[in-house]
């Protein structure tokens, strides 16, 4: 995404706040397996308080994969890069991709690609919104911590959702 892109959605965002401190964006990164890896790897030793980094759009950091790998491969690969990411510094790596176009009957096979991608991450967020319904919006998870028999009680750290948006268990 262009600077002048990525400051204008920004702008529409925020309006007249300031950006939160502490906010890095960073417009241009080689993909992941042609050395993305290694700069985030060292924007984090250089930056050792973050807790999230988040990748937008990921086909765009998946970079090309060898021939020859299966396409599940060409999925998983990219996915355990920036999950190592994720485990050797403690923090959130999320990558934002992109869902089918065609509906599905499960959340999970509506991410565009194969099983590779939602199988080697911890935790798969599909965000839905029907096209020409303003307002309900569906949000499906599956992780370790969705699978909870827990109730899911709002406090001030967990506020309940907003309305006009559901969320869907698995």
């Amino acid at each position: 995404m262009r600077t002048r892109s990525v400051g204008k959605s920004w702008r529409k965002l925020l309006g007249s706040q300031q950006a939160p401190a502490g906010l890095t964006l960073v417009t241009e990164c080689p993909p992941l397996s042609q050395g993305g890896t290694e700069a985030i790897a060292q924007w984090l030793d250089r930056n050792p308080d973050t807790r999230m980094v988040v990748i937008d759009v990921f086909a765009k950091m998946r970079g090309q994969a060898p021939q020859g790998v299966s396409a599940y491969n060409e999925d998983d690969v990219p996915v355990g890069y920036a999950k190592r990411l994720a485990d050797h510094d403690g923090i959130a790596v999320v990558l934002v991709h992109h869902v089918r176009k065609a509906g599905s009957d499960g959340f999970l096979t509506e991410v565009s690609g194969t099983n590779g991608i939602a199988g080697a991450a911890d935790a798969t967020l599909v965000l839905k919104r029907a096209r020409g319904r303003a307002g309900r919006r569906t949000a499906s998870c599956t992780s370790p911590a969705a699978t909870s028999t827990k109730p899911n009680t709002p406090s001030a750290s967990n506020p309940p959702p907003a309305p006009g948006t559901y969320w869907t268990a698995p």
